[in-house]
């Protein structure tokens, strides 16, 4: 059974009600963190400019979502595809100067970072669901997939998947299995007519493992990401993909409904304006029926 669109919504032209919306979900809803200040700006005919400003001094991790919430729940026991596609992506950063901080463009990681500018660094777009109300939890409550952008850590762009099961060592310290970067060196003016699509593979069927780590039988959803970056005529330049598995939506065998799906973007300790253009929020079903084994 092939997947079928359920949802979508394309923010252009100040439009933020979704053109297709099979379950009546409705329009999607905007959220921003504490430690943060955030920016929706006019939207064009391809899509809705956001930013998110975290001030020097701030702590935690600051956050702006764009999500649907589904209050009555969806069932867990499913196969869902969701896609955010974006793109002028852009970075700023402070000048520190006694006299007042100013914001300019970040540089590009290939050369001697100046002293005086802050880092936005490192800060994603997530692509996913939750077993809450909303997308502003972490990887205890939300099962996402990111595009990342990092200084460290072979600087560039990078696929992610944050929180998973699957890691690099058994031992007391373990690491999680993270990816090489896609893109490098970062430079956003490269970056800034480039579109991006972050798909995220969800299913929530159960499956049964046995890890080394962890001896208890772990029940656990499945899934991939995959990240493709394209030029402004739909060019294929890069693209990467890479498969997770998570318990976030079990607890102790019993699973949760998904109760949010949407994107967010988020900074973990970077300092700047992080900045994108929304341009499509897709959601497309598979639920195929069940056979009898044999």
């Amino acid at each position: 059974m092939p997947f079928e669109k359920i949802y979508e919504v394309n923010f252009r032209d100040d439009h933020v009600l979704p053109d297709i919306d099979v379950f009546n979900w409705g329009a999607v809803q905007f959220m921003w963190g504490p430690g943060c200040s955030a920016e929706i700006g006019n939207s064009d005919d391809k899509g809705l400019p956001i930013s998110l400003t975290r001030p020097r001094g701030s702590t935690g991790c600051t956050r702006g979502s764009v999500y649907v919430p589904i209050p009555q729940g969806f069932p867990l026991a499913t196969r869902l595809r969701l896609q955010i596609e974006f793109d002028s992506t852009r970075s700023d950063v402070y000048r520190i100067d006694p006299r007042g901080d100013t914001l300019v463009p970040s540089p590009p990681s290939d050369i001697p970072y100046p002293p005086d500018l802050t880092m936005t660094e490192a800060w994603a777009i997530a692509v996913g669901l939750s077993k809450n109300d909303n997308l502003m939890g972490d990887t205890t409550s939300n099962s996402v997939v990111t595009c990342q952008f990092r200084r460290d850590f072979g600087a560039g762009v990078r696929l992610n998947t944050p929180g998973p099961l699957q890691k690099f060592s058994t031992g007391p310290d373990e690491i999680p299995d993270v990816a090489a970067a896609l893109l490098t060196p970062l430079n956003y003016e490269d970056l800034y007519g480039m579109v991006f699509k972050l798909d995220h593979f969800f299913c929530g069927y159960p499956g049964v493992m046995n890890c080394p780590s962890q001896p208890d039988t772990i029940i656990h959803t499945t899934g991939f990401g995959m990240l493709k970056m394209s030029d402004q005529d739909g060019n294929l330049q890069r693209e990467d993909y890479r498969a997770y598995s998570s318990k976030v939506f079990y607890s102790a065998g019993v699973g949760s409904p998904i109760k949010s799906l949407g994107a967010h973007v988020s900074n973990t300790g970077g300092m700047g304006r992080m900045s994108i253009r929304i341009r499509r929020f897709t959601v497309w079903q598979n639920t195929p029926p069940l056979h009898p084994q044999g």
